[in-house]
């Protein structure tokens, strides 16, 4: 893997590790690449929140 692969791996990996330590389940991954670059994206509930689902 390049180093650019490995540092959005890493990137990713550290912001779920946080999300599982600090949020509320469910937590959600997002990642888009595209020719200009890529975006990612955790997103997770505030504790106390209620699911809408």
């Amino acid at each position: 893997m390049s180093d650019a692969g490995q540092a959005v791996v890493s990137a990713m990996r550290e912001a779920l590790v946080n999300a599982s330590v600090h949020a509320a389940p469910p937590i959600s991954a997002y990642v888009e690449i595209g020719p200009q670059g890529c975006r990612l994206s955790s997103v997770t509930m505030e504790p106390g929140s209620r699911s809408l689902r």
